[in-house]
């Protein structure tokens, strides 16, 4: 899990990271990497990075707050038509697993 998180930080390739959030889907509690995909989020400009980043939240621990906080304000700042589609798909996702 260590490894994973750690790719989840480092890769600026997007297939990669869809890869390593389906390995922790799998898994316990995913905290840290619902974290490491938040900063993220916030800090790269790499727009195919932040559409994996936005459908990955959603997979990822659907009850973490820090996710869906994250996927409403990426639908309140304006941050692209696919971007913001990636997040109400995540939504969804989650809304779907807590009813």
């Amino acid at each position: 899990k260590a490894t994973l998180n750690k790719l989840l930080h480092t890769t600026s390739n997007p297939s990669v990271l869809r890869s390593a959030v389906h390995n922790l889907e799998k898994g316990s509690s995913n905290l840290e990497a619902v974290s490491i995909l938040v900063r993220r989020l916030q800090t790269t400009q790499d727009e195919n990075l932040r559409l994996t980043i936005a459908e990955s939240l959603g997979k990822l621990d659907p009850a973490n707050k820090e996710a869906v906080y994250t996927l409403i304000d990426l639908l309140r700042n304006g941050q692209g038509v696919l971007i913001s589609n990636n997040a109400v798909s995540s939504l969804k996702r989650i809304l779907q697993k807590e009813l």
